[in-house]
């Protein structure tokens, strides 16, 4: 697997082993409380308080860009085997920067996309669920590595990263194929967006 793209899923999933806490935020509480997902378990959303949470670079086709963010949280969804599915990290960018992150987030996954072998497709896919707009790609070079990578801007400075976890070991798959895999992929984003739709402030 290309360095960059096994650097960026570890980049993802060292946020579950740094500081998280529980505490206030200013971002609205339906993209954090979900928990109605079919077949995974799901401990709630829990705040990143690393220093280079709010401040840091991401790689580009120009090098490495800086993305500021006002605040960032972590839900992560389990399967009934106990093992990562998938997690979002939901992030609020304050107004000024909040145009520039999308580009900045868009350019990097692109990045991903035209410099590793593997990928499914050459550019990014969007799809649309429950009327979100989702964009990303889908590393299918093996099913123990298939890794998917969205992206959703809802608006009011938020952005949304979607990680979809491949999961190595058979024994701890509830998915037998990579079609099986989209198929609870897409379950799950169709769950949660129609969840943004019903949620109640």
């Amino acid at each position: 697997m290309n360095s960059k793209l096994l650097l960026f899923s570890t980049s993802f999933i060292t946020f579950i082993f740094l500081g998280w806490t529980n505490e206030a935020t200013e971002i609205d509480s339906c993209f954090l409380n979900f928990k109605d997902a079919s077949d995974l378990i799901t401990n709630g959303a829990e705040k990143f308080e690393d220093v280079n949470s709010k401040r840091y670079k991401v790689e580009t086709d120009s090098g490495k860009v800086e993305v500021n963010l006002a605040e960032s949280f972590l839900v992560s969804y389990y399967n009934v085997k106990k093992k990562l599915f998938v997690f979002i990290k939901v992030s609020r960018s304050e107004n000024e920067f909040y145009e520039l992150n999308k580009i900045r987030f868009t350019e990097s996954f692109r990045h991903l996309v035209s410099h590793n072998k593997g990928m499914e497709t050459n550019d990014l896919v969007e799809s649309e669920f429950n009327g979100y707009k989702v964009h990303g790609f889908l590393y299918t070079k093996k099913i123990e590595t298939t890794w998917g990578f969205y992206e959703m801007f809802p608006g009011n400075g938020i952005a949304l990263q979607f990680y979809f976890n491949g999961i190595v070991k058979k024994a701890d798959r509830t998915y037998e194929t990579v079609d099986d895999y989209k198929r609870l992929r897409d379950r799950f984003m169709d769950e949660y967006t129609k969840h943004l739709m019903t949620c109640k402030h």
